[in-house]
């Protein structure tokens, strides 16, 4: 028998059961933890959590039906969006008010320098195009969301479009890769 001196867990949060129990049977709750998540998880972005978001669904047993899609849309991919806006603002803040000091002291360690910005500045200049180039960026699997609000912020993109055109790639990325996955493996 294993004693443990009195110290029971304040909160024993199993995050991937949470995000299984989201994906699967989607609720309101479901979507508060969600947010949650993907806010802590885009602040500290410690692993994929879209990949660890999609794999329940490998693991289902009855057809993909619209009513599942658009409850995946409401209490699934908006709060994955809202959540990944406002979880990489600390990074996009950094970039934009911290400038050329930050970019020289971090940039190090995210494989980025001053002469990758002005590269970047040179031929984003148009802002027409840039929260189209942002949301792009979003909607793409294989790109990571850290680089992406690095640049965002590097170029001083306007934070109302920052965030808007994040939620909308995230949204769209997520639904996508629910598509790609049920529609993939013929459910």
């Amino acid at each position: 028998m294993e004693y443990n001196y009195g110290m029971e867990p304040i909160l024993n949060i199993d995050v991937a059961k949470i995000l299984y129990d989201a994906v699967l049977n989607p609720t309101f709750l479901s979507a508060i933890w969600i947010f949650i998540i993907f806010v802590l998880g885009e602040a500290v972005a410690f692993l994929p959590m879209l990949v660890v978001l999609t794999a329940p669904l490998f693991f289902l047993q009855e057809a993909v039906t619209l009513t599942l899609l658009v409850e995946i849309l409401f209490f699934v991919a908006i709060p994955v969006g809202l959540g990944v806006s406002i979880g990489s603002l600390w990074l996009y803040g950094l970039a934009h008010w911290g400038g050329k000091p930050a970019v020289e002291r971090f940039g190090k360690y995210l494989h980025i320098s001053w002469s990758d910005v002005e590269g970047a500045h040179k031929r984003l200049e148009n802002k027409r195009y840039d929260a189209l180039i942002l949301l792009g960026l979003r909607i793409i699997p294989l790109v990571p969301t850290l680089p992406v609000s690095v640049a965002a912020g590097i170029l001083r993109m306007n934070i109302w479009s920052y965030l808007i055109f994040t939620a909308m790639g995230m949204i769209i990325r997520v639904m996508l890769m629910v598509c790609v996955i049920a529609f993939g493996i013929g459910l």
